[in-house]
């Protein structure tokens, strides 16, 4: 500050050549009026404003206690629609839906109404014997089988006759005419054997053949729980079904008809 002060004595010295008052004869500066404190005509006198038209309509005016009553009877008129209406419907199709859950009525009834199914031990099994080739491939693994065994049996039986045209008698011939009879009796048990395996297959032909027809000719072959049902259960599930598509269609009745109270309140509108 003393540095400024100096600097402003130094230019009012050299420059300036104003004398300098003393401090106490300075005078308080007045006080000065920056902005003027006015309210606007609209609010300073709104009725001069609006004119006889705009005062008519503050005078239509409905009182507060005219918008309280109908903010009220809106409300009661809601609350009439929900206990009477809402609350009700809502609650009647809970404790449908929760009678019909808790019973599995619609499950039941859509059970009756499909095929049992075969149980997946059955399908493996038919899987399985689609892929090991089904009775073709039994008949050709048999075939190969008695192929087999004639071709054995005929060498066999000349392995047999020349033997047999030996005279000499010796160790070495003695174990081999044991041996062929040895084979002679394997082969004729295995014959025995093949006889019994062609039985059993003849017995279980058309059981494999259909084993292999496939899934959807099988199924067909299963009846539904419908077929298994006596008259009056039949009888039964047709009262359920209809008793069920009749809750249906009212619940899809009552829906509309809340819907249609619902705009009938929005078009009551007593404050018009």
């Amino acid at each position: 500050m003393s540095a400024e002060l100096q600097a402003a004595e130094k230019d009012n010295d050299l420059i300036y050549l104003m004398p300098v008052p003393d401090e106490q004869e300075l005078l308080l500066p007045a006080p000065a009026m920056m902005a003027a404190n006015q309210l606007p005509p609209e609010v300073s006198a709104p009725g001069d404003c609006l004119g006889k038209v705009g005062r008519q309509l503050f005078l239509e005016l409905a009182p507060a206690v005219v918008h309280e009553a109908l903010k009220l009877y809106q409300q009661r008129r809601e609350d009439l629609i929900d206990d009477k209406v809402t609350r009700v419907y809502r609650r009647l199709t809970e404790e449908r839906e929760t009678t019909i859950r808790e019973t599995q009525t619609r499950a039941l009834l859509q059970t009756l109404e499909q095929p049992i199914g075969l149980p997946p031990s059955l399908i493996a099994s038919a899987q399985d014997i689609r892929a090991k080739g089904g009775m073709q491939e039994l008949d050709a693994l048999m075939e190969h089988a008695d192929t087999l065994a004639a071709t054995s049996r005929a060498a066999l039986s000349k392995i047999i006759d020349m033997l047999d045209t030996q005279n000499a008698s010796t160790d070495i011939l003695a174990a081999l005419k044991s041996r062929a009879r040895t084979l002679s009796s394997k082969l004729e048990a295995a014959a025995k054997s093949d006889s019994l395996v062609k039985e059993r297959a003849s017995i279980w032909r058309e059981r494999v053949e259909l084993m292999t027809s496939g899934q959807e000719h099988l199924e067909k072959l299963i009846p539904s729980y419908q077929e298994t049902l006596s008259r009056e259960e039949n009888s039964c599930a047709a009262v359920l079904r209809h008793l069920i598509a009749r809750a249906d269609k009212l619940e899809k009745r009552t829906e509309e008809e809340e819907a249609s109270i619902r705009h009938a309140i929005k078009e009551d509108n007593i404050g018009k």
